[in-house]
């Protein structure tokens, strides 16, 4: 029966599962639903309320008949007579457990009860319930003898029998709100078809069918059944027709006119940016010997002060990651100032060009960098892979200024241009600093003064004592 009907759905009802009709069923039947779920535990409730009254009103009909009994036997300590009305007790439907106390200390314990903690268990095994759902009613009186108590009875009884008791009744409920659900929503859903969907769906129609090009005649009619709602609905239609073809061609006017002028603009902006592209590579030219010049020694084309202060620590720790020695060489030309005087400041800067091409010739690797520090002091950052191989380089670089043999005839130490050099080479790994370093250099430029010119003095590899 239920696959014919959703076959008849399926059939008569187009687009059934993205229809609008199903789109406010959901609506109206999810209030209804909750209404529907609301009342339905309510019913259950009560039905659950009134099984519970009637189960603890037989466990106080179990008191009335079997109390006598359990008073006679517990005043004569008759213990198999109250075991067997114990028996007799926990075999009634709505009891899972007795407990008796007497006065003499007496215990009969059946079926499931509280223990000590209050906590659910079977008494015969003492091991506590698990099950959260289980919830015990227990019902205690008195065993009174003569106005003397003798003992006490605690009757116990659970959900579960309740439970039991109402389950057809819930079964009831539930099967009639299934079936008031499901014919309400039945008979909404024809409705919803009937007067809205299908109404719709000649819309849509309509509008597929527009064809403004061909000025096909796109008027809309609609079965409004008299509703305010669908004859707007066609009114504006067809007026929004009208009007959009009124539009187009007031747009194609304005579109032509709108190409012509993009054509223009974008000519424009074509020739204004290879201009921008040529400005920018001219720019990019400038910045690069801006860039060259901020770091370069005007006369002698060498790297300068500026750029010592930035290369040096990188090098350093270059250095360091490839666990190599960091060389510096520093040297200052022999009694410049005397050439200067004599033989004039043009003739000086003549001088420091030559030692500037020496180092030039010298310094041939990627690793070498010569720099003009300031006056006629110059320097060296290289590296070498052994202690004889960083003498050998500075010798080469003195050897070389000596045999540039530019006179010098007031110079106290050779009749031409000479120059003295401080050496260090340190592992990178020993952790000195730039400043460390340079002055580990100067020191030793010092010494190679003081000790004639003309000469290098190394401080040695590993000699750190001036620190």
């Amino acid at each position: 029966m239920s696959r014919y009907i959703w076959g008849w759905l399926m059939k008569n009802v187009p687009s059934l599962k993205k229809s609008l009709a199903l789109q406010l069923l959901k609506v109206v039947f999810s209030i209804y639903l909750c209404i529907t779920v609301v009342v339905t535990l309510v019913q259950m409730y009560k039905e659950y309320e009134i099984e519970e009254n009637f189960v603890k009103d037989s466990l106080i009909i179990s008191q009335n008949i079997f109390q006598e009994s359990l008073i006679a036997s517990a005043w004569a300590a008759d213990y198999p007579t109250m075991e067997a009305t114990v028996q007799g007790i926990i075999k009634q439907p709505t009891v899972v457990g007795i407990e008796i106390t007497t006065e003499e200390g007496y215990v009969i314990q059946k079926g499931i009860g509280f223990n000590q903690k209050n906590r659910p268990v079977f008494f015969k095994t003492g091991k506590e319930m698990v099950s959260s759902y289980l919830v015990l009613f227990k019902h205690v009186f008195p065993l009174i003898h003569q106005k003397h108590t003798i003992g006490k009875v605690t009757l116990y009884s659970s959900n579960q029998i309740v439970f039991n008791k109402v389950k057809q009744s819930f079964l009831v409920i539930i099967i009639n709100a299934v079936i008031k659900t499901i014919a309400l929503w039945l008979l909404f859903l024809w409705a919803f078809n009937r007067f809205l969907t299908r109404q719709l769906d000649v819309f849509c129609q309509a509008m597929e069918e527009v064809d403004l090009d061909k000025q096909k005649n796109c008027a809309l009619e609609l079965e409004t059944f008299g509703t305010y709602e669908l004859s707007r609905i066609e009114f504006f239609f067809n007026d929004l027709i009208k009007r959009i073809v009124f539009s187009r061609d007031k747009l194609n006017v304005l579109n032509k006119t709108l190409e012509q002028k993009v054509a223009e603009r974008t000519l424009q902006l074509f020739e204004k940016q290879q201009a921008l592209e040529l400005v920018n590579e001219e720019l990019e030219q400038q910045i690069s010997i801006i860039e060259k010049l901020v770091i370069t020694d005007e006369l002698t084309q060498l790297y300068n002060r500026r750029y010592f202060n930035r290369i040096f620590p990188k090098e350093i720790q270059r250095a360091a990651r490839e666990k190599q020695a960091i060389s510096f060489l520093i040297f200052d030309i022999d009694h410049f100032k005397q050439y200067n005087d004599h033989y004039g400041h043009q003739k000086g800067d003549d001088v420091l060009k030559t030692i500037g091409d020496v180092l030039k010739v010298q310094c041939q690797r990627a690793s070498d960098i010569p720099l003009r520090l300031g006056g006629e002091e110059f320097g060296i950052i290289f590296s070498c892979v052994n202690h004889e191989a960083v003498l050998c380089f500075a010798e080469r670089v003195r050897e070389a200024i000596a045999d540039t043999q530019i006179e010098h005839r007031f110079s106290s130490t050779a009749p031409f241009v000479t120059a003295s050099f401080g050496l260090v080479s340190v592992p990178a790994s020993v952790g000195l600093t730039m400043d460390d370093l340079y002055k580990q250099a100067d020191d030793a430029l010092y010494q190679a003064k003081e000790t004639g010119r003309n000469k290098v003095v190394q401080v040695e590899y590993f000699d750190l004592s001036s620190f």
